[in-house]
């Protein structure tokens, strides 16, 4: 519709039924019904064919159908009949952007708060336009003029508190991220974002309060009640059951495609590093322990006569019983699941990333050495503790393991050694994480 919500046709009165069809026409393709959209667009184009407002909609129609040029070409004559029409320029920037012109794309947006200086999205855009310029403070200007009108907007307020981190200035960046949490705008998600982003740049106080606002919004949220911990530098001995449940199936669905973007490559470099040593021999009975969505069984299977998976996560198990890599699949703690198992029972059991949720990893290291048989292989990983002995809980809410500690639990298991080294996990905050790749045998 215009800017005022009516339509008035230059030089002749509409009758209702014409407002009555460019509504409905709006709200079929909105409800994603192209058909009737265009039939209702065809019948308002023969009524009024220079009506701005019908040529501003019907090129976004058309954009829905996968036009882009027409549908341009349609808001650009509706601007030409009307030129003080702020959303019709907002979309019109939008479409160029589609398209690949930035510069046409931020001249309309600028056109947009030009008659419109409260127009929340056009500020949005362009605060996006100059971050993909390397411009920052422009970009958060710009943020600033769209919350000047829109103070509550969660996601204005989310790009703006990145924004500042980025730029260094994490003071006000964490202002911003603890007033999300107390407004209950946030996502769990967001919230351990926001920390790591804080504690990672030396303001690890401003992270604790984030984190401590969260558990004050919801006591009993075991994900808030481990990152506290994990902030708080408590000594822990592994992350609750109910936090590692909530957590995978809270992104069970995107988990594959999340951590590629992190170059995490945990899975591949142990289900590697395990066809090395076998040269080419079959393995007989294997279990993946912390199996997640199959990155690692993906690359066994086809090297194994029975291949089972463990997880926490009925959402990951889910995930992975689609891909089919798995015989059998249990839904459990790794150290219980081990636990109920036979003596000698497999001969290889791996373990990808999975003791960052463990802490203390010595009742899950014998389980594996007591159920391998005689020659078995136990390939794990571990996050590197650099600096101290054990383990430890870290602000990221994972945990790191000393190089002593994993050797000390490899004597009293009894294993041998058959490598040892050292790997990149992931990357966070574009550093890369380091990690220990141990593959272990059960002496003959």
């Amino acid at each position: 519709m215009t800017e005022s919500g009516s339509i008035v046709q230059p030089g002749r009165p509409l009758t209702m039924t014409f407002e009555d069809t460019l509504r409905s026409a709006i709200a079929a393709q909105e409800e994603g019904d192209l058909e009737e959209a265009g039939r209702q667009f065809g019948d308002i184009l023969k009524q009024a064919p220079e009506h701005p407002d019908a040529l501003h909609y019907y090129g976004m129609f058309l954009h829905r159908c996968g036009k882009p040029e027409e549908a341009i070409a349609s808001i650009l004559r509706s601007l030409e009949i009307s030129p003080h029409q702020p959303s019709a320029f907002n979309n019109l920037g939008s479409l160029y952007r589609i398209q690949g012109h930035e510069d046409k794309a931020d001249a309309a947006f600028w056109n947009a708060v030009r008659f419109d200086s409260g127009h929340v999205e056009a500020w949005r855009n362009i605060s996006e336009i100059r971050r993909l310029r390397n411009d920052p403070l422009g970009a958060i200007k710009a943020l600033r003029a769209a919350l000047a009108f829109d103070p509550d907007n969660f996601s204005s307020r989310h790009r703006l508190g990145t924004l500042l981190a980025g730029v260094g200035e994490f003071d006000e960046a964490a202002e911003i991220f603890i007033a999300i949490v107390r407004d209950g705008l946030h996502t769990r998600g967001n919230v351990i974002t926001y920390a790591d982003i804080l504690a990672h740049h030396g303001k690890p106080e401003k992270a604790l309060e984030l984190v401590l606002e969260w558990q004050k919004q919801d006591p009993s949220d075991p994900l808030a009640a481990h990152h506290v911990a994990a902030h708080r530098g408590l000594e822990s001995s592994g992350a609750s059951e109910a936090y590692v449940r909530e957590i995978f199936d809270g992104f069970a669905e995107t988990f594959d495609d999340v951590l590629g973007g992190l170059d995490y490559s945990a899975p591949a470099q142990v289900a590697d590093a395990v066809l090395e040593i076998q040269a080419g021999r079959r393995i007989g009975a294997a279990v993946d322990l912390g199996c997640g969505t199959g990155l690692l069984g993906a690359r066994l299977k086809p090297v194994t006569d029975s291949l089972a998976g463990v997880d926490l996560s009925p959402k990951m198990l889910e995930e992975s019983r689609k891909k089919g890599v798995y015989d059998a699949l249990h839904e459990e703690d790794i150290t219980s699941f081990l636990q109920a198992e036979p003596d000698a029972r497999y001969d290889l059991i791996t373990a990808a990333d999975v003791m960052i949720y463990v802490g203390d990893s010595r009742a899950v290291t014998l389980e594996a050495s007591r159920t391998l048989k005689p020659g078995g292989l136990y390939a794990v990983s571990y996050e590197l503790l650099e600096d101290g002995a054990g383990f430890r809980l870290l602000s990221s809410g994972r945990y790191g393991h000393s190089r002593d500690y994993i050797e000390a639990l490899r004597e009293e298991a009894g294993l041998e050694q058959v490598t040892s080294s050292r790997i990149a996990l992931r990357k966070s905050f574009g550093d890369t994480i380091e990690g220990l790749l141990v593959v272990l045998r059960k002496p003959e």
